[in-house]
């Protein structure tokens, strides 16, 4: 075996005029390595910017993933984003979106009040223009419903928001906390006599109350539907959708901590790697432009902060 490797070496290498011996061929595997290198860099380069902006889109998906699973956030509703990120057709659209709620003075059609989760404004001329309700303490809440008084109508409006029930005795100009303070009140409703209102607390229960006396709310258990009265099965659509927004599997507050911690996870991950490669590709431009490096230990203590490890001696 030894005199055939010994042969197969001496049929590869040329022998110059004097006797020393010159490079040998190159091999068939090597030839094959020669001529796919461009494929494979082109390939690398690709796995690489694609991997990049892999990364960047995966932070965005799990930073808004994580304030899509908290959208009730005041902040959310009512900051704005700077013109120069928003889309043209959003930006066009974007007053659509301001009122959701609308009610007319029976007694005069130029009397308006509108509002949504971005505040409260009322119009005396018809629509034409709007000024903003002054809530108590300078509070902006999210308005959910608007309700005339069961007896005195547009003489006193009843308001609830995401912090609790507020009430207008001057047609919008004011309004003043009633109740429920702090709680998120989404419906309100009048009742069967003038003595009486419901509202709805954070869409799942429900509240009584008199209007003059607001702050005394009872609340109503109601009985579950029977079996028979309801819908059993769940549609594959519906069930697809609540795992995409993580409330497939388990109960409300499980799964938005397991979808917050996800979302989270997603963009953490994201950019340490960002961070990661970034710092790689800057510490090499700057050795190949002559700058002073960073120490290895500098780089050793930012990785390790980067990915909270011990920091490990390696060689860079």
């Amino acid at each position: 075996m030894s005199q055939s490797i010994q042969d197969s070496t001496l049929h590869d290498r040329h022998t110059a005029s004097d006797g020393s011996a010159v490079a040998a061929r190159p091999t068939r595997s090597e030839r094959k390595r020669a001529e796919s290198a461009p494929v494979y860099r082109l390939a690398s380069t690709i796995h690489k910017w694609g991997g990049l902006i892999g990364a960047v889109w995966l932070a965005v998906l799990g930073l808004t993933g994580f304030f899509l699973n908290n959208n009730g956030l005041r902040v959310l509703q009512q900051a704005t984003a700077p013109r120069w990120l928003t889309s043209e057709q959003l930006y066009q659209n974007a007053g659509r979106y301001v009122v959701h709620l609308l009610q007319i003075d029976p007694n005069d059609a130029a009397k308006q009040i509108g509002g949504g989760p971005r505040g409260l404004w009322r119009s005396s001329d018809g629509g034409m223009t709007w000024s903003q309700t002054n809530f108590e303490g300078g509070a902006t809440p999210q308005i959910f419903a608007i309700e005339p008084d069961p007896a005195l109508g547009w003489g006193r409006l009843w308001i609830a928001s995401d912090k609790g029930l507020y009430v207008s005795s001057n047609k919008g100009e004011t309004a003043r906390a009633a109740g429920l303070a702090g709680e998120r009140v989404t419906a309100l409703v009048q009742g069967a006599s003038s003595a009486e209102m419901y509202g709805v607390v954070d869409k799942s229960k429900v509240v009584r109350f008199d209007p003059d006396m607001a702050t005394n709310v009872e609340t109503l258990e109601l009985a579950p539907l029977p079996e028979e009265a309801r819908q059993m099965e769940v549609r594959l659509h519906s069930f697809v959708r609540s795992l995409h927004f993580g409330h497939g599997l388990f109960d409300v507050a499980t799964s938005r901590l397991i979808n917050d911690t996800g979302g989270l996870a997603m963009c953490i991950l994201a950019l340490t790697g960002l961070l990661h490669w970034g710092f790689g590709k800057w510490w090499r431009i700057r050795a190949a432009a002559g700058a002073r490096s960073v120490s290895p230990e500098a780089k050793r203590s930012i990785l390790a902060w980067l990915y909270r490890t011990p920091p490990r001696r390696q060689a860079f």
